[in-house]
C-alpha cells in the first residue's frame, strides 16, 4: 500500500545510455577541447563557403553545396552550444528531489523500467545508424568534390598535400555524428526525467481514496479521522505537485531564457538543412551508389529518426500531465469537507494547464510543432521544384 509520507530521494541514471552518451560526454575537458577545435575549422569553411558564394553565384552551384553549407553552419553552432546545454541540464536536475522509482509502487516502477529500457535501446540504435552514416561520410567516392567545397580549394592552392589534408578534414567526423544528435537527445533526457517523476505523483493521486472504497459514503462524510487522512494526503500530493511544477516553471524559464538564442538557430540551421538535404535528393540526376546521394539520404533518415524521437518525448510530457488532471476530476471529492475541498481545487487549478516542453510562449514540442515542420518543409519544396522545372 502506498504511504503519503516523504519519499527518498535518489541521483541513480535509468536513462544512462542517454546521459552517457550526449550529456556527460561533452562535460569532458578533451572533448570540449575538441569541439573548440572543430568550431574554428567550421568557422573558416563557412567564410570560404560564403565568400565563395558571393564570387561565383549559380543556381547549380547552390544545389550542389547549400546542403553542406548548412551542414557546417549546424556543425558550428553544435560545437559552440552543446558542451553549455549540456551543463544547463545537468544543473537544472539537481533543483528537482527526484524520488525512488519504486516510490509509487510496483506497476509504476515497472513502467518506468520498461520505458526507459526503451528509450536506452532506441537511442543506442539511431548511435548506431549515426555512426554507420558517418562511415559514409568518411569513405571516399568519385564525386567528393561535388559534395566537400573545400576538396576543390585544397587541389588548387595545395596539390601535392590533397590527400592528407582531405583526410585530415575527415578525421573530425568521429564526433560529428553525435555532436549533432545530442542537442535533441538531451531534450529527450530532461522530458523523460519530468515524466517519471509525474508518473509516481500520478500514482498517488489515483489513490487518494485507498483503504476507504468499501466504507459507506454517509458514514465517510462525517467521519472527522477520515476527513484529517483526506487532508495529510492531498497536502502531501500538493507539496510534490508544487515541488515538480515550481522547479520546473522557475528554473525551467530560467535555463530557457540563456538558451533561447541557440532554441532559434538550431529552429532556422534545422529548417534550411533538412530542406536543402531533401531538395538535392530530389533533384538528384545519376546513380543511387554515387557518394552524394548515400550520404544525404543517409543522413536524411538519421535525422527523420531523432526528430520523430524528440516530438514523441514533448508530446508524452503534455499527455502524462493532462491525465493527472483528468485523474484528480475523477476524485471522490463529494465526500471531503469544505476545507479539503479548498485543498482539492488548489491542486485542480495547478494540473489544468498540462505541462509542456516549452521553449517560446507559441512554440512547444509536441505533435503540432511536428506537423507544422513537416508542411513547411512540404511547402517549400514543392516552390523549389517547380523553379527547378521553371529554369530548365
Amino acid at each position: 500500500m502506498l504511504k503519503f509520507e516523504p519519499k527518498p530521494t535518489t541521483k541513480d541514471e535509468l536513462l544512462w545510455v542517454v546521459r552517457t552518451i550526449y550529456v556527460d560526454l561533452f562535460r569532458n575537458k578533451l572533448i570540449q577541447f575538441a569541439l573548440k577545435m572543430l568550431f574554428y575549422g567550421s568557422i573558416i569553411m563557412a567564410i570560404y563557403q560564403g565568400v565563395l558564394f558571393l564570387y561565383e553565384f549559380e543556381i547549380h552551384y547552390f544545389v550542389k553545396y547549400s546542403s553542406m553549407y548548412c551542414f557546417t553552419c549546424f556543425i558550428l553552432l553544435a560545437a559552440y552550444s552543446v558542451p553549455i546545454i549540456a551543463e544547463v541540464a545537468t544543473t537544472a536536475f539537481t533543483t528537482i528531489k527526484c524520488w525512488k522509482i519504486d516510490s509509487g509502487g510496483a506497476l509504476v516502477e515497472n513502467k518506468i523500467k520498461q520505458e526507459a529500457h526503451f528509450t536506452n535501446i532506441i537511442t543506442a540504435i539511431n548511435c548506431i545508424f549515426g555512426l554507420m552514416v558517418l562511415v559514409l561520410f568518411i569513405v571516399p567516392f568519385e564525386d567528393d568534390n561535388d559534395f566537400y567545397f573545400l576538396f576543390i580549394a585544397f587541389e588548387k592552392y595545395f596539390p601535392q598535400w590533397q590527400q592528407l589534408l582531405k583526410w585530415g578534414f575527415k578525421a573530425f567526423f568521429p564526433c560529428i555524428t553525435i555532436l549533432l544528435q545530442a542537442p535533441f537527445y538531451i531534450v529527450i533526457y530532461a522530458c523523460l526525467r519530468i515524466k517519471f517523476e509525474l508518473y509516481m505523483w500520478m500514482e498517488f493521486l489515483k489513490n487518494l481514496n485507498i483503504v476507504y472504497e468499501k466504507s459507506d459514503i454517509c458514514e465517510l462524510v462525517h467521519d472527522s479521522e477520515y476527513q484529517t487522512e483526506i487532508s495529510k494526503r492531498l497536502r502531501f500530493c500538493i507539496e510534490r505537485q508544487e515541488h515538480i511544477y515550481r522547479s520546473l516553471l522557475l528554473y525551467g524559464k530560467k535555463y530557457v531564457q540563456q538558451l533561447d538564442i541557440y532554441i532559434f538557430a538550431y529552429a532556422i540551421l534545422g529548417s534550411l538543412g533538412g530542406i536543402s538535404i531533401i531538395f538535392v535528393c530530389i533533384s538528384f540526376e545519376g546513380n543511387f551508389f554515387q557518394g552524394t546521394y548515400l550520404r544525404l539520404s543517409a543522413l536524411t533518415f538519421v535525422t527523420l529518426t531523432t526528430f520523430m524521437h524528440v516530438i514523441w518525448a514533448g508530446q508524452s510530457v503534455e499527455t502524462t500531465s493532462s491525465d493527472s488532471y483528468d485523474i484528480l476530476k475523477q476524485c471522490d471529492w463529494f465526500l471531503w469537507n469544505l476545507k479539503n475541498r479548498k485543498t482539492y481545487l488548489m491542486c485542480l487549478n495547478y494540473t489544468q494547464r498540462p505541462l509542456k516542453a516549452q521553449f517560446t510562449q507559441n512554440v512547444s514540442i509536441n505533435y503540432v510543432l511536428g506537423f507544422s515542420v513537416v508542411r513547411t518543409v512540404y511547402s517549400t519544396l514543392t516552390a523549389l521544384n517547380s523553379l527547378r522545372k521553371a529554369s530548365k
